[in-house]
């Protein structure tokens, strides 16, 4: 059994030092869901708004094109998943001095309120960002209701019926 030598040593405190620092800048400026929130497990950062129509998804994903992007829904399941492009692969003689970028599939499920009209999503990718558009159904809506004036007795209506526990002619 080899022991390292100390400069290979260096090298890998080195890389495991920049390793936990990532991890501590990630927590202590977003909290504990920033280490899952920003790639761990390869899925990517995820940032979720509503509109009165519509909802919107932002998804980072760096160095993906988007013709590597696929979004799908499944129930109320959004899945988001893309191959980034290595700039280096395939080169034979480069070997990595620090590795800090994930490589792989980016993967990421977001659970979708209820109410998304499915027939009507759409995807757009750019500079490394992913918005999806989640249009609400009209039966998601809210819907105005009309409120009309009348009499202070309670249970009476304008159209002349007689109120629960009233009695008519007799």
């Amino acid at each position: 059994m080899a022991f390292p030598r100390g400069d290979e040593m260096n090298f890998s405190m080195r890389q495991l030092q920049d390793e936990l620092n990532r991890v501590f800048e990630r927590v202590w400026q977003g909290g504990p869901q920033a280490a899952i929130m920003h790639g761990v497990g390869g899925g990517p950062a995820v940032d979720m708004y509503e509109f009165s129509d519509r909802y919107l998804i932002i998804a980072d994903l760096p160095g993906v094109p988007g013709d590597r992007v696929e979004v799908t829904l499944l129930d109320d399941e959004l899945t988001i998943q893309g191959d980034p492009i290595d700039p280096v692969a395939g080169t034979v003689d480069g070997a990595p001095i620090k590795t800090e970028r994930r490589t792989g599939t980016l993967r990421r499920v977001v659970e979708v309120p209820q109410g998304v009209d499915a027939e009507k999503i759409s995807a757009r990718c750019h500079d490394g960002l992913l918005e999806v558009i989640l249009p609400k159904s009209v039966s998601a809506s809210p819907r105005a209701v009309r409120v009309e004036s009348g009499t202070n007795e309670p249970g009476a209506s304008s159209g002349g019926h007689a109120s629960p526990g009233s009695a008519q002619g007799g």
